[in-house]
């Protein structure tokens, strides 16, 4: 009966060992993924009249962090918004629309943040006042994209909404992007799924 006791203990201490390597490479696999997301949320946003525009704008920061180790390879980011009156759009299919180049980047290094900086998006005449006053809502969709060093495929979205904070003794008051959220396919495939691209859909008050 020893014997054979010992033969199970050896058996299973192989088993073990083998599932405890997988899972060393399965955390190393993690570590390695380059993890990024986007915002729009650091800092005070122009909203008004732009000079040598004849529309009033939404001025729409874009900050790209890689939270990891890892290289990320071949970055697409866009711009999505809808500005409340019905109106859809995305940056890059304009962008491809008058043949001009999409937001892109070959890579971006480890720990790195790429400030892809505003990006002024057509609003509604009198934009200031609809917006501040809260009649529409403005919001935004940041999608990026990119591949890891096996050129695997990646998706994170934030979304976020404009809005008013008003003046306090400090601080002048303004317009400032509001995160509703964000999801990455590392983690919630399906929710990078049900958010990406166009039409916006309602979910969370978004």
């Amino acid at each position: 009966g020893g014997q054979l006791l010992a033969v199970s203990i050896a058996a299973l201490a192989l088993v073990y060992s083998h599932w405890n390597h997988q899972e060393v490479m399965r955390l190393q696999n993690l570590r390695s993924v380059p993890r990024l997301s986007a915002t729009a949320s650091l800092g005070s946003v122009y909203v008004g009249p732009m000079e040598g525009r004849v529309d009033d704008v939404v001025s729409v920061p874009i900050v790209v962090f890689n939270n990891s180790d890892s290289f990320a390879h071949d970055l697409i980011v866009d711009l999505l918004f809808a500005d409340g009156t019905g109106r859809e759009g995305s940056l890059n299919d304009y962008f491809r629309s008058v043949n001009a180049p999409i937001i892109s980047r070959k890579r971006l290094e480890k720990g790195a943040i790429w400030n892809v900086g505003a990006r002024a998006i057509s609003a509604p005449k009198n934009a200031k006042d609809l917006y501040e006053s809260g009649k529409l809502k403005f919001r935004v969709k940041i999608q990026v994209e990119w591949k890891d060093d096996t050129g695997t495929d990646y998706r994170f979205v934030e979304l976020a909404e404009l809005v008013h904070v008003n003046a306090i003794e400090s601080y002048g008051g303004g317009f400032w992007f509001k995160s509703l959220g964000s999801h990455s396919s590392i983690d919630e495939p399906n929710e990078v799924g049900g958010h990406w691209g166009l039409p916006f859909r309602e979910v969370g008050g978004f």
